[in-house]
């Protein structure tokens, strides 16, 4: 695992740890390992690397045999030899030519060239091997006239040559900036991007025009010799006249003709224009030039988004001071290295493919710390430079306002001088329109009388030699009338030819007259000329002044934007740090919370277990209690009036007994003694038994109150056990849910962190950025993987061999046998190009629209699952790849060729045993699992994506 941690210093000092003698590779990593707290992702695998390289130099994955034999090499040399032999490949140009045509046309194709015929053209000179450059020249400066570079006007022809479009194009195309929204004002939000930039675009091709008088002939690209780029702002009123300007480029002088001598073809009435002088055509030299700064660094930062899914300034063609480059000295090393080489794409793309952060992983991995030391360091040092870099803003500002106040001034100056000179070389030309006009007018004369003098002379011949006969046979009638009517007809051409010689000799006049009033006006717009030469002069001049002093503001504001993204990223890693610390803090904290807090839990669950126990045996005792007490106060109460009782009851007994011994013979007495005496035994013993039963009663009491008490005081015990256990359960509880809200926030800040990290990481190289694949790379590589590829590649071979077969001492020369195999390549792919036409239909953006996005659409799934086109490739036949996995008998072999086949790599383990367990499930059904697990794999994201 390599971690390369930058500690060189900040951004701008990086160049110092590269060499040039190193080989251009070396350079971008040393560079890219010289940026300050920038971690790196280690080096992918072997199959990882060889899919990445076939999808980017051929558009498609490697087969199953391709990856085998690549992972069986054991050479340490073998990613550079695949990366040559892929860069030499037939299919490279095919891919690179369809790369380029969907990045310059955005689809857009048919109306005037068809988009295969653009295609073949690109790859024609990818195959030739010309330079970027050449490409670029013959694109801008084609007229559309048939011949081999007919299809490269197809730029313009398929934009039909609106100029407000082409502009737009060319400018985001070409030089990395979309400045549309400059056409009628500076722009609101990128102070980079202003009306001049827009209009010196706008001033090479505004002369431009569609020329198809015809529509069933090819439309053509005429130019017309005359046309301004003036602008009005919307927001401020400024306006001002530009001539041509690239994008970081000044403003080009124009070929100055006298008027009417502009033209190697003038314009007419069906006649396509042909100025002597074209701007568009000088726009062409000028790029063909490979000095202007801007064309440069867009395509490099171009095929390096093609290389690694993204740009180095992304979008790519928002390249301007506020969107600075991910690696600034990345950008100008790339563009100083392909000037270098000469605007060879191959060399570029080799050396590019070859570099660790094009081989590296999608996700860092390993020890952060030093990174995170450095990170926070510049957190505290970086505000300063910032602060210095914007104070460092000031005089460029002044110097940038200063120039444009300047250059207003001279505008205005100038707009009097030029208005004289514009209304001069008008006068001339409409001088020399009108001496046109004689000089045709006199030669069309001329060739009038050139046509009737020979006739004059000839009647006059026949004339004298008739009426010569005519007096020696004058009584012939019939010669006589001949006669007549040839005189008539002589004398109306000799008239003809009198009035033409007087025609002509006004047409002369007036040719004349019209040439002395061209010459005027020649002088007249001379004399124009001379006065308005050094005011232009001195307009580029302050331009030249004005772009310097803007060069330098852009300069410093990139300065000031570069610092602030390092600091951005010296702040995300140490928040990303942070937050990781945090979250790992509170997962640390949580199991032995957790457990405090179960321990806590089950204690107070004892407790109150407890007192439930203690409140239900105080309830019961509590109704003994008061039972008890009940009883044992209706028994005392019973005594206490027995007890009352007695006494009377006792003395009336007594009583009784003296009265029966008073009158013993009284019956009545002795009855009602006895009986008294009968109550009185009856008494006697119920008020024993009182007595006993109250004495039992207050022992039952006493026992129930002293149990109620002891019950009552053990319910206090577990009530206040309670009370202790309740808040510290509470507490830990609380404790708990504190935690773990954190550790939720936490979690959530930690995966943003994480995202914005792991787009940090891929926006600045650190690692593989996703990138999906391309329309084209798709439906290539399901192709390839379903074996459809080599069934077609099988099929062509056989009907060449048929129809033009080599025989063996043709086989036995390579050259030949490469060129069968190159024509079979070629066939099969152009019959196949009609299925790839209907995944581009459906899986590309929207004509004339960026075509980098990703996005996903109902139609996409249902084409995958309904259509079918997928189902039938993976239908078994041949040695497609379903007949191949029923060619094979356990379960690891069908895993392995499948995920070779699909994804170029081995399963893992826990997909080896979801293949088995699939299959065992449908093992009465074996052919129909295999297509539907090969579907779900082609049809996967990770099929989709590259990395």
């Amino acid at each position: 695992m390599c971690m390369c941690v930058g500690l060189a210093g900040l951004a701008g000092n990086a160049t110092q740890a590269v060499s040039a003698a190193e080989p251009l590779h070396l350079r971008i990593d040393r560079l890219l390992e010289s940026r300050p707290a920038r971690p790196h992702a280690s080096i992918v695998d072997d199959a990882t690397f060889l899919r990445r390289i076939y999808l980017d130099l051929l558009g498609r994955i490697p087969s199953a045999s391709e990856l085998r034999g690549f992972l069986a090499d054991k050479s340490p040399n073998k990613r550079d030899r695949v990366i040559d032999a892929l860069l030499a490949h037939p299919g490279f140009s095919r891919h690179l030519a369809a790369t380029l045509d969907v990045m310059l046309m955005e689809r857009r194709g048919g109306k005037h060239v068809k988009s295969a015929d653009f295609r073949t053209w690109l790859r024609t000179a990818i195959d030739d091997e010309r330079s970027y450059l050449d490409i670029s020249r013959r694109i801008l400066s084609a007229g559309g006239d048939a011949g081999p570079d007919r299809a490269a006007a197809a730029f313009f022809l398929e934009r039909d040559l609106e100029p407000n479009l082409v502009t737009r194009e060319i400018g985001r195309m070409f030089f990395g900036q979309d400045l549309q929204c400059c056409q009628c004002h500076d722009h609101p939000l990128i102070d980079g991007y202003l009306q001049e930039d827009y209009y010196g675009l706008y001033a090479f091709v505004n002369r431009t025009s569609l020329h198809q008088p015809d529509k069933k002939k090819p439309a053509l690209l005429a130019e017309s010799a005359e046309g301004d780029a003036q602008f009005k702002s919307v927001f401020t009123d400024r306006e001002a006249i530009i001539g041509p300007r690239l994008p970081g480029g000044r403003e080009v002088a124009d070929q100055v003709f006298a008027p009417g001598t502009a033209y190697q073809v003038k314009p007419a009435k069906n006649v396509r224009a042909v100025p002597k002088y074209s701007r568009r055509s000088r726009m062409a030299e000028i790029v063909a030039a490979g000095a202007n700064p801007m064309f440069n660094r867009n395509i490099v930062n171009r095929l390096w988004a093609m290389m690694l899914g993204r740009g180095i300034v992304h979008p790519v063609d928002q390249l301007h001071p506020e969107n600075t480059p991910a690696i600034p000295e990345l950008l100008d090393l790339l563009a100083d290295e392909f000037v270098t080489a000469k605007f060879d794409i191959r060399t570029l793309l080799r050396e590019i493919a070859r570099t660790h952060v094009y081989q590296s992983q999608l996700q860092l991995t390993g020890d952060l710390s030093e990174a995170v030391a450095v990170a926070r360091q510049l957190t505290t040092d970086l505000p300063a430079r910032i602060e210095q870099a914007n104070q460092g803003l000031d005089g460029p500002q002044t110097s940038y306002d200063a120039a444009l106040e300047k250059l207003d001034k001279v505008l205005a100056e100038a707009k009097p001088v030029r208005a004289a000179y514009r209304k001069a070389y008008a006068a001339g030309t409409a001088a020399a329109k009108k001496h046109d006009e004689a000089v045709a007018a006199l030669a069309g004369k001329r060739k009038a009388l050139a046509a009737k003098q020979p006739l004059a002379a000839q009647l006059v011949a026949a004339l004298n030699t008739a009426q010569s006969a005519l007096k020696l046979l004058n009584q012939d009638k019939e010669l006589a009338s001949a006669v007549a009517l040839i005189k008539k007809r002589s004398d109306a051409t000799a008239a003809a030819v009198t009035k033409l010689n007087a025609e002509i000799t006004k047409a002369v006049q007036n040719e004349q007259a019209t040439a002395a009033k061209l010459a005027e006006n020649h002088k007249l717009t001379a004399a124009e000329q001379a006065k308005f030469a050094p005011v232009e002069q001195r307009v580029r001049q302050q331009q030249g002044t004005f772009l310097e002093a803007r060069a330098e503001l852009d300069r410093q504001r990139s300065r000031v934007v570069d610092l602030q993204h390092e600091l951005q990223h010296a702040q995300r890693l140490v928040a990303f740090d942070d937050i990781r610390k945090n979250r790992e803090q509170i997962r640390q904290q949580l199991p032995s919370l957790m457990a405090q807090h179960a321990k806590q839990q089950q204690l107070l669950k004892a407790v109150e277990a407890r007192l439930r126990q203690v409140m239900a045996d105080h309830s019961r005792m509590r109704a003994t209690y008061e039972a008890a007490q009940k009883e044992r106060k209706s028994s005392l109460a019973q005594l206490q009036a027995k007890k009352q009782a007695a006494p009377l009851l006792r003395a009336s007994v007594s009583a009784a007994s003296r009265a029966q011994s008073a009158a013993p013979n009284d019956e009545d007495v002795t009855r009602a003694a006895n009986a008294l005496k009968q109550v009185g035994q009856t008494f006697e013993r119920q008020l024993a038994a009182a007595v006993k039963r109250e004495a039992t009663q207050r022992v039952a009491y006493e026992q129930a109150k002293s149990a109620f008490d002891q019950v009552s005081a053990r319910l206090r015990d577990a009530t206040n056990a309670v009370n202790v256990v309740r808040p510290t359960a509470q507490a830990a509880e609380r404790s708990l849910e504190e935690l773990t809200t954190k550790q939720r926030t936490t979690e959530a800040g930690f995966l943003k962190a994480r995202q914005e990290f792991s787009q940090q990481v891929s926006d600045s190289f650190q690692a593989a950025v996703v990138d999906p694949l391309t329309p084209e790379q798709l439906v290539w590589s399901l192709l390839e993987s379903t074996g459809q590829l080599e069934r077609q590649r099988l099929s062509e071979q056989a009907r060449l061999q048929k129809e033009k077969p080599l025989n063996d001492e043709q086989l036995k020369d390579a050259v030949q046998v490469a060129a069968r195999q190159r024509a079979v390549d070629e066939a099969a792919h152009a019959k196949l190009q009609k299925t790839v036409n209907t995944f581009v239909k459906l899986y590309g953006n929207q004509t004339g629209q960026p075509q980098d996005a990703f996005f996903a659409t109902v139609d996409q799934a249902l084409f995958l699952a309904n259509g079918g086109e997928l189902s039938g490739w993976l239908t078994p036949a041949g040695d497609n790849l379903t007949a191949r996995l029923a060619k094979l008998e356990t379960a690891e072999e069908v895993a392995e060729e499948l995920y070779v086949s699909a994804f170029s790599r081995s399963p893992e383990a826990a997909e080896v045993a979801s293949v088995k367990a699939y299959l065992e499930q449908r093992k009465d059904q074996r052919p129909a699992a295999m297509q539907e697990m090969a579907w779900a794999l082609l049809t996967s994201s990770e099929f989709r994506f590259q990395r």
